[in-house]
């Protein structure tokens, strides 16, 4: 599908959505300006919504000054029809309206356990529901930068902002659930029914509701402004993030999608095969010789894989140029390739990124670790800075690891 242009009358309705903010900032009621933005935006195609909000953003409002307009239009989400696309089996934007239905089928069979009150089996199931992060993180890495790309950052920003925010509401809630269910604890019925009411029932009503924005505005936006080879490249990564709910060998593959990667499977084997000559010479085996004594590149090869570390490289110019992805902690699809870093992260983290980089550009600081707990496992991610023989910043280097095998074994070991 070739990318199609938003309404020309965009400029004309960011003027519209600008005056709307004006009168909220000058005190107007905003029931009164809620309803001007659904009566003018009724009948309006999302995308165009979408780019009249950008247009805000391109001119220096903020996302914060425009955060109410983005919660009214995902309003109009709820009361507009569903856009209906024809797909073909196994195309992306099926899967990942597949995972939605077993998100929610998943989120039935939570309040059912709740209602037949099986409470001993809800701290399982709750600490399962985080699997919808594997959802939103496709989205995020797969989906969101090609419409950054295409001039979308804004709304695509609040969105990811948003799932940010469930993901880790669905992990505190898992822990309180647990807690409160407690072998030693004891709650009466009216307890049980307030803690369902307070704690469940929102974090389950925004999943719902992110459900209805994506079916009802983010996948018709992402159809009409993608590419088929950008889906393409999504299907092929898609798989290195998982899926929510669904297994792995239950998901339809999409026809297109596996003839274009066998043929870019083939091109590669092509385009990177070392000629006959480099072969019959032993190249493969020729030496890299370094400081400290001397490798081969089949050595090197074989060594990067069995590391019990993840390795991404940025050059110069912030763009990824290698990784090593053996751990998987975090998934790392092939179209991060040649993409801007700062790309590739979430909104709020981008900026810590860039000022790390500049940092380490000026040599302001040359490294940085960062040790916390990511679902329950013990992650060390550490940033350096790379300098050549005279000292010019070449590039930055990211090692990820799971530490839990070597907290274990150090329980073991005495301290002297």
């Amino acid at each position: 599908m070739e990318n199609q242009k938003p309404d020309s009358n965009a400029i004309e309705n960011a003027n519209f959505i600008q005056s709307l903010l004006d009168r909220i900032k000058n005190g107007e009621d905003e029931k009164s300006v809620r309803n001007d933005f659904i009566d003018r935006f009724r009948d309006s195609e999302h995308a165009v919504i979408m780019h009249s909000e950008q247009i805000l953003l391109d001119r220096g409002i903020s996302p914060k000054d425009l955060h109410i307009f983005f919660e009214w239009h995902g309003e109009l989400a709820k009361i507009s029809a569903p856009i209906t696309h024809t797909l073909a089996a196994g195309h992306p934007i099926q899967t990942l309206n597949d995972e939605n239905q077993a998100i929610e089928k998943f989120l039935q069979s939570i309040e059912t356990t709740w209602d037949l009150g099986n409470f001993e089996a809800l701290p399982k199931k709750f600490m399962e529901l985080n699997a919808v992060r594997k959802h939103y993180m496709k989205k995020e890495g797969l989906v969101m930068p090609v419409l950054y790309r295409n001039g979308f950052t804004g709304p695509s920003t609040v969105m990811w902002d948003r799932d940010d925010e469930i993901k880790r509401d669905v992990k505190n809630l898992a822990r309180d659930v647990s807690r409160f269910f407690d072998s030693d604890s004891i709650h009466t019925s009216d307890e049980i029914a307030e803690f369902r009411k307070t704690r469940v029932e929102d974090v389950f009503a925004k999943i719902r509701d992110m459900i209805s924005r994506e079916e009802r505005v983010f996948f018709p936006v992402s159809l009409q402004f993608l590419s088929q080879e950008d889906w393409l490249v999504i299907y092929r990564d898609m798989f290195e993030y998982g899926f929510s709910f669904i297994k792995e060998d239950e998901v339809i593959r999409w026809a297109a999608g596996e003839v274009w990667e066998q043929a870019q499977d083939r091109l590669f084997e092509k385009t990177f095969e070392p000629p006959a000559d480099y072969i019959a010479h032993g190249m493969l085996d020729g030496k890299i010789k370094l400081p400290t004594g001397e490798i081969s590149i089949r050595q090197l090869e074989a060594v990067l894989k069995i590391l019990p570390i993840d390795i991404t490289f940025i050059d110069a110019e912030d763009t990824i140029q290698f990784f090593m992805n053996e751990g998987k902690i975090f998934p790392r699809p092939k179209s991060s390739l040649g993409q801007n870093v700062l790309d590739c992260h979430p909104p709020k983290l981008a900026p810590m990124i860039k000022d790390l980089i500049e940092d380490f550009k000026a040599k302001r600081r040359t490294n940085f670790e960062v040790c916390k707990f990511i679902m329950g496992k013990p992650i060390s991610v550490n940033y350096l800075g790379v300098y050549d023989e005279k000292g010019k910043y070449i590039g930055a280097v990211e090692f990820v690891q799971n530490l839990e095998s070597v907290l274990d074994s150090f329980k073991h070991v005495p301290k002297y």
